[in-house]
């Protein structure tokens, strides 16, 4: 995706990529979550609730298994 980088999960069922229009195309990162859950109901976390220095331009997303498994 244009304007976003992520390390590939080794093993962890979780993602969390940096968004590089933050700061320019979205006033935080926490205001790029509103895309995609408006868009296509996927639901993201922001990073910055991890940690304030190191999260801040970042989302975290989690690959859960359906509930009716």
């Amino acid at each position: 995706m244009k304007g976003v980088s992520c390390a590939k999960p080794e093993g962890a069922f979780y993602v969390f990529p940096k968004i590089h229009g933050v700061g320019t195309k979205w006033k935080s990162g926490k205001e790029f979550l509103i895309d995609p859950l408006n868009n296509t109901g996927v639901l993201f976390v922001h990073g910055s609730g991890f940690d304030v220095t190191y999260g801040a331009g970042h989302i975290c997303g989690v690959f859960l298994l359906p509930i009716n498994i």
